[in-house]
């Protein structure tokens, strides 16, 4: 774990809120609206949280291309998935394909609930920093939902 990695993480949520605000706003239904502006709230919440935490270990922030050097491919990938699917959105792509990519790269590859899983565990369980710790733990559990809720937005959207 590097001494940047909660700092890349609320980077890496930043982006992603950038993609559900384009979800929320384009979604046609809008109880499927609901849902991604629920992941929204969270993932903002999840990006101010960590931001906080760096700047309380001392953490450095950092650009999006640092943080991609620092954290690997895992983290990269991620990153580009999100961008590409928030631009093929702007684009016209409809929000149930958009959602659906969403849920096939969460099972198939490294979703950003993965990215973040994967970095946030060891980082909780290596905090001595109570709080850090709290935290860290709700947002992997957070992010285990949006995988479920990413997966009825689908669903919804296909009811009709």
């Amino acid at each position: 774990m590097n001494d940047t990695t909660l700092a890349c993480l609320a980077v890496l949520e930043d982006e992603a809120c950038k993609l559900y605000e384009i979800l929320m706003d384009k979604s046609e239904r809008p109880e499927v609206s609901l849902l991604f502006d629920e992941i929204l709230q969270e993932t903002r919440t999840h990006r101010e949280l960590l931001r906080h935490a760096s700047n309380i270990l001392g953490q450095a922030t950092l650009p999006l291309s640092e943080c991609e050097k620092s954290m690997g491919s895992f983290f990269s990938h991620s990153i580009e998935f999100i961008r590409s699917i928030k631009d093929q959105v702007l684009k016209g792509m409809p929000v149930v394909d958009a959602a659906t990519k969403l849920v096939q790269f969460e099972e198939d590859a490294a979703s950003e609930e993965d990215v973040t899983l994967t970095y946030v565990k060891p980082q909780a369980a290596m905090t001595t920093n109570t709080a850090i710790k709290r935290i860290l733990t709700e947002i992997a559990h957070d992010e285990k939902n949006h995988a479920e809720i990413l997966r009825l937005a689908v669903e919804m959207s296909r009811q009709y």
